[in-house]
């Protein structure tokens, strides 16, 4: 999970005014907001483009599913928030909708849960919106996001596991978002095991670049180092959890250099 912004996202004004006009004939009663999905789906690429095709919860790329535009506060609890811009997240289908863990047999994706430390402050209107304190981490809030953390095997955990609130929130939004799906975890795996061989491939160069007068071995060194770079990039898939794993690296100086470009 890397954080979105979404102020980078400028609707225009037609599309403004379609969703000021679907929203006011939902507040009537008369009409429910997937009779104008079509104000969502508009910005389906838009949403899509800014996090580089990625899912904003995972960061996989789920070619063979149909990605779509999640209601961070669902559509159904928050009707009067369904056309709004600031609720709206690219997501997958494992992280949006319901579905077994193959391994766990729980059924896991957010669907229209959205829980609150706190059920009796959930908001009946927009005005109302600050007062709740929401359990799952948000991929708009630079907080939330750095609460998340892995495990070089892959799975997901709390970057403070002895903290109960942050230990309740991720824990709750890895089950709601299925980050611990199998083939996510072993994906993620694999990705470690290829990063730990680049970087210590171009450890073992190191010495000798600093020597220098050897054009063969700088350039060998510079390939591992890009290889690394492209893969914690924020256009790679899943480059939060490789800059992670990255990081155990960080004491080398060339590592810490890397991370800090």
């Amino acid at each position: 999970m890397r954080r979105r912004d979404m102020y980078q996202i400028n609707p225009s004004l037609e599309w403004r005014e379609k969703a000021k006009t679907a929203a006011a004939a939902v507040s009537t009663g008369k009409k429910k907001p997937g009779d104008f999905s079509e104000i969502w789906t508009d910005l389906k690429e838009v949403l899509a483009k800014l996090s580089h095709q990625k899912c904003w919860y995972c960061e996989s790329r789920q070619t063979r599913s149909d990605n779509a535009v999640d209601h961070f506060r669902p559509k159904s609890k928050y009707p009067w928030r369904a056309f709004s811009l600031e609720n709206f997240r690219f997501s997958c289908t494992f992280c949006n909708s319901r579905r077994t863990n193959p391994e766990t047999a729980e059924v896991e994706g957010k669907g229209d849960f959205f829980p609150l430390f706190d059920d009796s402050q959930r908001a009946m209107r927009e005005a109302d919106i600050a007062s709740e304190q929401p359990v799952l981490l948000d991929p708009c809030i630079a907080a939330d996001v750095g609460l998340l953390d892995f495990r070089a095997d892959g799975t997901p955990c709390p970057v403070q596991p002895l903290q109960p609130i942050i230990r309740k929130r991720v824990s709750e939004s890895i089950k709601l978002y299925h980050l611990d799906h199998p083939e996510l975890n072993e994906q993620r795996r694999v990705l470690a095991l290829a990063l730990e061989q680049w970087i210590n491939k171009a450890h073992r160069l190191y010495p000798r670049v600093l020597k220098g007068g050897d054009p063969d071995v700088d350039q060998a060194f510079q390939e591992f180092v890009e290889t690394v770079a492209r893969n914690i990039d924020d256009r790679a898939e899943l480059s939060a959890f490789a800059r992670r794993m990255v990081k155990i690296h960080k004491a080398k100086p060339w590592v810490e250099q890397l991370l800090d470009a």
